[in-house]
């Protein structure tokens, strides 16, 4: 749970007056930076002001129709109408009360679930922000199993056509898949442990499974909240319609999502319909179509649902051979003992504060550094956003003495950069808000700015996105840059993980977490490079990963399968054999990415972060020569700043 999400469960108890002196300044807090949250409180005040006087009524018809006038007349204040789209305020409402939040209320709870079960039906409007997805989600999670089928049919010849089905025991904690080509993959929550089969190795990987079902992206809980994105972003033209659909008494749900190109143009990116079973209130089918900026098709996905009483009992009756080798990579209770206080301390990190990056480059280890860059993070904890620049390349000397080595110092240069002796050469600005991301750009420090690209986030994709540097950082910028997300994703899914002792590891006093990944081929079947990952984690300085290493190579000892290459014949592994990607030489056969902290800082609370941080990328060819390119990273932080006024709203963007 972020902490957006934890401020909006206690909104309820603000409005009513029930939380702790502490509690209630942190929601305050985050109140004054958020104004959707406000938005929100505003309403659930509204609504409990219309309902306090009636707390001691019974819920009888009589008291349901009068509510649901009061709600009409509170909210017609703030121009909330039956539209096809119910304001996520009354979501949050609406689930808080199911959950028993507010059980002495229950006059409250009928104002409520009366008001939206109107908006459901009255006058054919099309309600998907609660009712109607909440009962899919209490539906599908009663039943002994859903069975789900896909077709994914890709216009894109590079990608394959693809299907599968998947069984899912909620009561049980329990998913299956079963793809084409023979993969076959178990998730058992229940006792936290995973497995996948390989047909082509004929061998199966145990590993272990951390969370809960309603956490992962196939539970019933995600899908519905997936399929609800599609019907509740504010570009989408959204439809329901009552009648039948294979003889079966059903509601159809329609979503055609509209986006916008960097140039300003609008067309038509996707349309989605999703059939409901009204007896049952179970999904029956799910369409979508995508469409890129050209018109031109680019997928079309349906998956189709049924519930069948009995499921698989395991793995194997999904067609595991009997005869398949097991490999148990789950983790031991040593390496489960470091990564829970990793998590614990990634997740202490401040989570509102304002940090300046800036980054140089070197060519050569030689050659000095010449800065490239510089970007502005704004964090809220929810609300995030990056202001950045790429420098014509400007000695690293001489960019500190025009534009200093302070947080202070850097922030009155990018405020003030217009006239900066300085050259900028791009300039963009990214912006996260919970459910959008906002991104626009200009060429120079004095051009008209683009029109601002807004698209809508997923529920696979829950966090933001910025481009730090070359690469893209799908979290927090100050947790991502100290605590990396690779080694705690990576380290429970499928890999050989282990604590281990180095070299490195012993004369820094560091603990070391090795992953190893073995090569195999993807469904173009084309080869996937074997990898090791290297972790050093600083357990004096709250467990922040002072050094990461990357190792890939066609030909790697760690690769458990010698065999593996057998049957490929040569021109095709001297193909595969040179790797490429960013920062890797042309040729190369061997390459590591080494990322190492040099320099660490505190902040007023105490908690470490890294100032510097120094990123090398070494590939060796095959005749044993090596390339090596540095790029050092300066990182300021200030967990005590005021955010400028409007910073995170949309609607203030420069133009």
């Amino acid at each position: 749970m972020n902490e957006h999400e934890r401020i909006n469960q206690l909104l309820v108890d603000f409005a009513l007056g029930e939380l702790s002196p502490q509690v209630e300044v942190e929601v305050t807090t985050h109140l004054s930076e958020c104004f959707r949250c406000r938005n929100m409180l505003k309403r659930l005040e509204t609504i409990l002001e219309c309902t306090v006087k009636m707390k001691e009524r019974s819920a009888d018809d009589q008291v349901c129709e009068s509510a649901k006038q009061a709600i009409l007349k509170a909210v017609e204040g703030e121009k909330m109408k039956t539209t096809s789209k119910l304001n996520v305020s009354l979501e949050f409402i609406w689930r808080t009360i199911m959950e028993s939040k507010m059980a002495k209320f229950a006059a409250a709870a009928v104002v409520v679930i009366t008001f939206m079960l109107m908006m459901h039906r009255g006058n054919g409007s099309f309600d998907v922000s609660a009712p109607a997805f909440a009962r899919m989600v209490k539906a599908m999670e009663k039943v002994a199993w859903v069975h789900c089928a896909w077709d994914y049919r890709p216009s894109n010849s590079v990608w394959n056509h693809r299907d599968g089905e998947r069984w899912f025991s909620y009561p049980q904690k329990l998913m299956l898949t079963k793809r084409d080509g023979g993969t076959i993959g178990s998730l058992d929550y229940a006792n936290h442990k995973s497995a996948v089969y390989w047909p082509d190795t004929n061998t199966m990987i145990m590993a272990y499974m951390p969370g809960e079902p309603d956490r992962m992206y196939d539970s019933p809980r995600s899908r519905v909240r997936l399929w609800k994105e599609y019907y509740d972003v504010k570009n989408a033209d959204v439809k329901h319609e009552e009648g039948r659909y294979k003889g079966i008494d059903a509601d159809t749900y329609y979503s055609t999502l509209y986006r916008t190109t960097n140039e300003g143009r609008r067309y038509l990116s996707s349309k989605s319909k999703l059939v409901v079973g009204r007896d049952r209130h179970l999904p029956i089918i799910h369409e979508i179509k995508s469409w890129d900026s050209k018109g031109k098709l680019v997928s079309d996905y349906v998956e189709t649902y049924d519930y069948p009483d009995i499921g698989p009992k395991d793995i194997y009756d999904l067609g595991v051979p009997q005869s398949a080798r097991v490999l148990d990579y789950s983790p031991t209770p040593e390496l489960l003992k470091v990564l829970e206080a990793y998590q614990s301390h990634q997740d202490a990190a401040p989570v509102r504060y304002i940090a300046i990056l800036r980054y140089s480059r070197a060519k050569a280890p030689s050659e000095s550094y010449h800065v490239q860059g510089m970007e502005v993070f704004y964090s809220s904890g929810v609300l995030q956003r990056s202001d950045g620049c790429a420098i014509r390349p400007t000695p690293e000397q001489e960019f500190i003495a025009e534009c200093g080595d302070s947080f202070d110092s850097l922030m009155q240069w990018w405020t003030c950069r217009a006239s900066s002796e300085v050259e900028i050469s791009h300039e963009f600005i990214w912006l996260y808000d919970e459910k959008y991301r906002y991104r626009l750009s200009r060429s120079g420090s004095g051009g008209a700015w683009s029109t601002v690209h807004e698209s809508p986030f997923t529920t696979r994709s829950d966090m933001p996105s910025f481009v730090l540097g070359t690469q893209s950082v799908n979290r927090d910028i100050l947790a991502e840059l100290g605590w990396p997300s690779d080694l705690f994703r990576g380290a429970l899914r499928r890999t050989r993980t282990s604590v281990v002792e180095d070299d490195h590891s012993k004369q820094n006093g560091l603990i070391c977490v090795e992953m190893l990944h073995d090569g195999g081929f993807n469904t173009r079947n084309e080869v996937i490079l074997p990898e090791k990952y290297l972790f050093y984690l600083n357990p004096e300085r709250d467990y922040i990963c002072q050094r990461y290493e990357i190792h890939r190579g066609l030909y790697a000892p760690w690769n458990s399968n010698p065999n593996w290459l057998d049957g490929i014949d040569p021109e095709t592994l001297e193909k595969w054999k040179q790797i490429r990607g960013h920062g890797v030489s042309r040729g190369s056969v061997y390459h590591v990415a080494v990322t190492e902290i040099l320099e660490y800082a505190q902040t007023n609370g105490g908690q470490w972060y890294p100032r510097k941080i120094l990123e090398r990328s070494i590939s060796t060819k095959a005749d044993g020569t090596t390339d090596e390119f540095r790029k050092m990273m300066t990182f300021y932080l200030n967990t005590d700043s005021e955010f400028p006024e409007g910073i995170f709203d949309p609607k203030r963007f420069p133009k």
